[in-house]
Order: structure tokens, then sequence, then C-alpha cells
């Protein structure tokens, strides 16, 4: 669908000033626009693409991420094509051998009240920019990058490479991990190379033998590797993703590389898995990265949100939730905030600076728990053993029970 869209233009008229600026149409930036359209409140969304791509592979929303898009109104649309696991299941990359099968969702888990789903992040993204098209409250605009922001007289002015400008209360950052507006406001400190590389493809579920199991989240555990598989496209497609120790540096996340730079690294994993990375083409690298956790997300009226203020490792497939999760509660302070939105956006920050830290720090400790080797590896697999699914995946009752209402 295509969106409704608007030429940023000068704006002086106290409508245009109470709304949100919105730098990014991704995930966070969308989802965003449309949670202040539930207070209504109306914002801009400026994309410096002239056009949407169908770039990206598999994304992961677990129940925290899904009780979201429930409130957005988007279940239904998200049920046509999203993958329901009921489990994700560790294996050893070896051996094979099953470790354990942790039920996630509601469909195998009680406590968790929502769904947890699977899809490819075009469709996710796709079904928020249908709901920002349908939304009186929401404007467009694309190939409008913004440039910087000029703060007075109790606004904010959005100054865009097209030389127009756009006023508005406050102006969010939702610009992914290479943020140049978080260069520009708060810090050029640059990314730091993770030493790992993710390398994604989707591929079609008939080109997997039936003995894979093409339901649930596959988790193989490697020395210095992973893998992870599961459906999307309502399951008629699998998207694949494999990491590996890897210190060349790729230039963005969509650098193509052939099957052979897979398959190679994959040498000497279990048998079963290399038939599973045999059957992936058209594969994607991208290069890991982190940042060291800013000082401040918010200058002014100006803040960042996602991936430009807390870029997190994917070890936990929490990075795009962690932005929609970020958005609803942005949204929720500055409909409390009684017309003072510098306070909001303070209140915003100390919110999510401990959850958004939270889920790095354990990102980061999944990311070296599965790529174990030799006696910590035999060490791992057999706590996983011991302690057993259902008591693995509670421990991550803090990231998955979270919620807001807005």
């Amino acid at each position: 669908m295509t969106p409704r869209t608007a030429i940023a233009h000068d704006t002086t008229d106290k409508s245009d000033r109470d709304q949100v600026l919105i730098a990014g149409a991704g995930i966070g930036g969308l989802t965003l626009a449309l949670a202040l359209a539930q207070h209504n409140i109306a914002s801009h969304i400026f994309e410096r693409r002239e056009k949407f791509s169908i770039e990206g592979a598999g994304i992961q929303v677990g129940p925290n991420g899904a009780r979201i898009l429930r409130m957005l109104g988007l279940e239904a649309p998200v049920c046509a094509f999203a993958g329901t696991p009921s489990f994700v299941v560790p294996r050893d990359g070896l051996s094979g051998e099953v470790l354990a099968r942790m039920p996630i969702g509601n469909r195998s888990n009680a406590r968790h009240t929502a769904p947890y789903w699977t899809m490819h992040r075009a469709n996710l993204h796709s079904a928020l920019l249908a709901a920002v098209h349908d939304c009186s409250l929401v404007r467009l605009s694309m190939d409008s990058e913004v440039l910087r922001a000029d703060q007075a007289d109790g606004h904010v002015t959005a100054v865009l490479a097209n030389h127009y400008t756009a006023v508005g209360q406050i102006l969010v950052a939702a610009d992914g991990i290479h943020s140049r507006l978080r260069k520009a406001w708060i810090s050029d400190a640059p990314l730091h190379a993770a030493g790992k590389s993710a390398a994604r493809t989707v591929i079609a579920s008939a080109e997997l033998s039936d003995t894979v199991d093409k339901s649930n989240v596959g988790l193989w555990l490697a020395p210095g590797a992973h893998v992870v598989h599961y459906p999307v496209r309502a399951g008629k497609e699998i998207a694949l993703v494999a990491i590996f120790d890897d210190q060349e540096v790729s230039p963005d996340w969509t650098t193509p590389i052939s099957q052979d730079w897979v398959c190679t690294r994959a040498n000497g994993l279990n048998p079963d898995l290399q038939k599973i990375l045999h059957a992936g083409v058209c594969w994607q690298k991208w290069s890991l990265a982190t940042l060291p956790p800013l000082k401040r997300w918010s200058t002014g009226r100006t803040t960042l949100l996602g991936d430009a203020a807390h870029p997190v490792l994917p070890f936990l497939a929490q990075g795009g939730v962690m932005a929609m999760e970020d958005a609803v509660v942005l949204a929720t302070e500055l409909a409390h905030a009684s017309g003072n939105a510098v306070k909001a956006l303070e209140r915003y920050e100390r919110v999510r600076r401990p959850r958004t830290a939270r889920v790095a720090k354990a990102s980061q400790q999944n990311g070296r728990i599965y790529h174990y080797a030799g006696l910590t590896a035999l060490a791992r697999n057999n706590a996983m053993k011991i302690i057993r699914g259902p008591a693995l995946i509670n421990r991550y009752r803090w990231l998955y029970d979270w919620q807001i209402s807005i």
C-alpha cells in the first residue's frame, strides 16, 4: 500500500507546534506515530529514503512486543503472515542433541498472555505502514532527511536537506544504529565492532527436509558460532541466521555474500545443520557492533529512540521490540506531560534506561554462552538438560511479562 505522504514545509500555526516530529520511518518511528495517535497526538515522520525496500530477513517479536502490536490494533494483519512457534529448541551444534524445549508464547506457556510471533521484517514494516496510511493524525514525508534541530520559544524546528522546515513540540531521532542525529546532538563516538557477523537469508519451507522442525525456533550452539531458524510468512518460508566469529567488518547490514562464505565456516558442524545451511541462497552479511552507553539520550526538546539510543546485540532477539517499547513509553509520557514536553523526555529516559541496559547485558551474556567450546560447552549443555525448558524460559519473565497501558 502506498503511504499517504506530505511535503515538509514551514509550519507556524498552533496545531503544528503541538505535533511530534520523528526522524526515521522504521519499526520504531512508525510504532511511535501510531502510539501517539492513540493519545490523540499528531506526528510528522521524515524518512530520508525516496522509497521503502524489502531488505531484511526475519524478526522475532516476543510477548512483550506482541502486546504492543495488539494495543495498536494490528493483531489481525500480523496473524495473516506471522509464524507462531510454541518452543525454542536449543541443540548442540556439533552432536545435534536436543538440550531443552523452552515454551514460548501463549500457545504453550500459560504465563505468556500474548503470542510469540516470528515474521519477515518487511511484512511487519508493511503492516505498520498501512496503519500509518490509515491514520489521519500521522503525516509521512519521503526523501526528507533531517539535518539539524533548532530549539527556541518552546518548540523545535527540524531543518531538512531539501531546505524545508517543520515545527513541533519535540523531535525524536529513530534513525537506527548509524544515527546521524545522535552524532550531531549527543555523541559522535564510533561503534565498536563485536567481532561477529550475522549471515541471513530466507528460504522456502519446501526446500528443507521434513525431518527439520519448521514450526518452532531452532537454536544450534557451537564453538564460535550459532544458528537460528524460525517460520515466517505463515510458515511458507524459514528465516535463517548464522552468526560466526568474524573480524572483517562489512559496510552495511545487507552486504551480499556467497553460499560458500557460510558453508565453509559451517564445516565441522552437525551434518543436519550443514544441510539446512546449504539450502540457503541470497545470503547477506551484517557485521555486529556495539555502542558504549550514552551519558544521555535527550537534549532539550530532542531525544533518541531504539537503536539510535541503545543498540543491542541480537542474541536475545529483542532489538526491534526494544524500539517498540521505547515508542509506547514515550507516547505515554508525552500524553501525561500536561504540556511540559521536556519533562516528558526526562521521564522517558529515566524509565527506559535500566531496562534497555539489562537487555543489552543479557544479550551479550547469551552471545558468550552460545559460543562456548570444550568443557565449558559440555557444562552448559548438561545444565540446560537438568534445568529443563520451562525453568529456562521462566528466567526471562522480567523480559516477556513487560506491558504498558496506552
